[in-house]
């Protein structure tokens, strides 16, 4: 239909134009709408993930899942608090430090302040001096 030239001077074919455009209009009102609410609902998702409680919580669950290897590997894996570094104890000495300081500095802070959770608690008193 938009393929036929203004020209046209057919009411019927000019009234089928019109019919067309108005469908045409409405489905994207439509989809304006629907994209405008799919948006709505992104910007409010990243607003709630961002947020530092949101952080906070998802840091934790990661702390306590690394918690949880170190405590099942302490052959293995050792957390050296004074140094902040994660080892592999299986390792090589010159490849043994897995993570420095730089990076396990906030675990290694979690660590200190979750003492009372027993599976950290486990962790502290089951090593000698390092975890």
């Amino acid at each position: 239909m938009s393929r036929t030239p203004d020209s046209t001077s057919d009411p019927a074919i000019l009234q089928t134009m019109v019919v067309a455009a108005k469908l045409e209009a409405s489905n994207l009102r439509e989809e304006l709408t629907r994209c405008r609410a799919q948006l709505g609902r992104l910007e409010q998702g990243s607003r709630s993930d961002g947020s530092r409680g949101d952080l906070d919580v998802a840091f934790s669950d990661l702390a306590m899942a690394m918690v949880n290897v170190l405590h099942r590997f302490p052959e293995f894996m050792e957390l050296d608090r004074e140094r902040r570094e994660l080892v592999d104890l299986s390792a090589k000495p010159s490849e043994r430090v897995v993570m420095g300081k730089e990076r396990m500095g906030r675990f290694v802070e979690w660590v200190e302040l979750n003492q009372a959770l027993p599976m950290v608690q486990a962790l502290v008193l089951g090593s000698a001096g390092k975890l």
